[in-house]
Order: structure tokens, then C-alpha cells, then sequence
């Protein structure tokens, strides 16, 4: 299993990386991919300091070399990179979180200065009032799944 972390670096286009994912598998070998399309994450409009920190952490990834939006286009890369596509299926997986996903990466975004430490103590206070007021947040993520031979 090949496994890129969210928050941390990962090639734009694993399969295009210097050593290929595809390169381990056999020819006729099967790769099952799966990604999410971040950009496509909803957060309910009661939570706008979670989606401020959702764009932050995607103006991050981007500036990064990373793209975000990748599940989207999933099958299309993989098929570009020579891969055959098998099947291809989108889903939309309903998470039900205290924070917001990107609230891992906040000392990331400290560090390469998309937020201050008052942009994340004001982010702090927020989500701790929403979890004492109104609970955990619910958001709505686009995921795709591929499975794709190699030739």
C-alpha cells in the first residue's frame, strides 16, 4: 500500500513521482486509489472560521506543490500515467468532526505564515465555543475511488 499524508508533503501526481507507484506492480497488476477532492469539502456556514482555516490549509498545499482537488481528476491522471481504468466511482462521505481537518496542520500554517498565533488562538476560541454550543461539526467530503491495471 502506498500512502501520501495529507499534511505533510506528497508528490503532486504520485504516479508521475520519481519512483512511480505503478512500478511495483506486475504488469496486469491492479492499483486501487483513493482520494479526496479537499476544495469540494463543505463546512456549514455557522462554522466560518473553520472554513477560513480550510482555505488557508488548501493556499498551503498548493504553495506546497500539492494538489488538494486531486480526487477529481483521479482517473484521468491515473490514465495519463498509462494506467488501464477499471472502474471509477465518486462518493460523498458525511464526517461528523469536532474540528476542522485542516486544524492538524496549524503549526504548518505557522510556519510557512498563512496564520499567526492570533489567527490560531482566534480559531482556538472559536471551535471551543461551537463544540460547548452546538457540538460536533458536520461536513460533506467528495471522495473518489479507481481501480486501474497496469498494462
Amino acid at each position: 500500500m502506498l500512502n501520501w499524508p495529507a499534511t505533510g508533503r506528497w508528490p503532486h501526481t504520485p504516479w508521475r513521482a520519481r519512483r512511480p507507484c505503478g512500478q511495483p506492480l506486475r504488469p496486469g497488476g491492479h492499483l486501487l486509489a483513493v482520494e479526496p477532492d479537499v476544495t469540494g469539502l463543505v463546512i456549514p456556514d455557522t462554522a466560518p472560521e473553520e472554513q477560513d482555516l480550510e482555505q488557508r490549509w488548501i493556499t498551503m498545499m498548493r504553495n506546497r506543490g500539492n494538489d488538494p482537488a486531486l480526487g477529481r481528476q483521479l482517473a484521468a491522471e491515473l490514465a495519463q500515467a498509462g494506467f488501464r481504468v477499471n472502474a471509477s466511482q465518486e462518493r460523498i462521505d458525511e464526517l461528523a468532526v469536532e474540528r476542522s481537518p485542516a486544524w492538524t496542520a496549524r503549526h504548518a500554517l505557522l510556519a510557512d505564515q498563512l496564520a499567526t498565533e492570533a489567527d490560531i488562538q482566534r480559531l482556538e476560541s472559536a471551535i471551543s465555543h461551537r463544540l460547548s454550543t452546538a457540538g460536533k461539526l458536520t461536513v460533506q467530503l467528495p471522495v473518489y475511488c479507481v481501480v486501474a491495471a497496469r498494462p
